[in-house]
């Protein structure tokens, strides 16, 4: 998978990885006044003080999804909440309905009506005579953030405040440097705040 991080949803930091001097604690902002989940030295691969963040999202939004967390296991979880926090479906522009194309995102959609395809966008999905890369191609599929379509989930919030309340954030962006491939010039900063020409 390889690095990734995040921004800090207040100040707009990157978040390094340990492998980078400056990192330092951050938190996982959690709401309805639950404690803020710590994280010492962060390694890179969406883990917070032993907590996956893309399993906690998907707990976080259960009950909103209609999620039986009994039936699904932490793999399941971990695909629904990539799909909450990044994923994307395809909008058929003809009739506007959702599809779902090789991924498992669907249960990221909650009631949301969506088609699903196992097959890869190369391939013709049969009810539309067409596979995804031609529909994409011909403007009939657009890319829409399932972040758009089911717009009223939680979302993943960091801060390095641990007094950071999370109904006054916004979503923590994704960090353009993965928490570690940052240009020479940002190194020597005492922290890694983002300049918008970078986002």
């Amino acid at each position: 998978m390889g690095f990734f991080s995040k921004l800090t949803a207040d100040t707009n930091e990157s978040i390094p990885s340990s492998a980078v001097a400056q990192h330092k604690p951050v938190y996982l902002i959690q709401p309805n006044g639950k404690p803020p989940v710590r994280e010492d030295s962060y390694e890179g691969f969406g883990v917070i003080g032993g907590v996956n963040w893309f399993v906690w999202l998907a707990k976080e939004n259960a009950e909103k999804l209609n999620l039986d967390l009994d039936a699904l296991s932490d793999d399941d979880l971990f695909h629904i909440g990539i799909g909450i926090d990044c994923g994307y479906v395809k909008k058929d522009r003809k009739t506007d309905e959702y599809w779902v194309i090789f991924h498992r995102h669907e249960q990221a959609m909650g009631s949301v009506d969506v088609n699903v395809f196992r097959g890869t966008y190369s391939d013709v999905i049969p009810e539309l005579g067409a596979s995804a890369n031609e529909l994409v191609e011909s403007g009939r599929f657009i890319s829409v953030p399932i972040a758009e379509v089911t717009p009223d989930l939680f979302s993943i919030k960091l801060s390095h405040n641990p007094d950071a309340i999370y109904e006054d954030l916004p979503a923590s962006k994704d960090c353009p440097f993965q928490g570690f491939f940052y240009p020479d010039e940002m190194v020597l900063f005492e922290n890694f705040t983002v300049d918008e020409k970078y986002l």
